[in-house]
């Protein structure tokens, strides 16, 4: 998983580079790829850059009670050990959510157009609910 996440890295890098060429902003399809690509690997790559920073604080902070004397360093040692071991699996968990693909008809938008049909009130009220529910459905999501 890490050499994907570095991999991951190296292409939101390569976009950043491609994206401060200024013959890019002459073409304004090829600049909009590129940018909704760079948008989507963005939160992935925040996330394994602050777990990689996360995790080295950590193994310094193992580092540190495996050698130091002093109580008071240690002790402080011992706290960022136990924070930083919380932080990781819940950076982990946000990695994987993250790192989920994405449906392509996420960003699309949707028109519905409920009417009632022939059966006068009922169908109405009918609509009505159909429209209530779908409505509830779209604020959850």
């Amino acid at each position: 998983m890490k050499f994907n996440l570095d991999n991951l890295v190296a292409e939101y890098e390569n976009l950043d580079h491609e994206l401060a060429n200024p013959d890019v902003y002459g073409d304004p399809a090829r600049l909009r790829d590129l940018m909704q690509k760079k948008k989507s690997l963005e939160q992935s790559v925040n996330l394994y850059r602050e777990y990689k920073q996360v995790y080295a604080n950590h193994t310094e902070a193992k580092n540190i009670l495996a050698h130091e004397k002093d109580e008071d360093m240690m002790e402080m040692a011992k706290e960022e050990i136990a924070s930083s071991e919380k932080r990781i699996e819940e950076l982990e968990e946000a990695m994987k959510i993250a790192l989920l693909p994405k449906d392509p008809n996420d960003d699309k938008n949707l028109i519905l157009e409920l009417r009632a049909g022939t059966g006068g009130d009922e169908a109405a009220l009918f609509a009505r609910e159909l429209a209530n529910a779908y409505i509830t459905f779209a604020k959850e999501e």
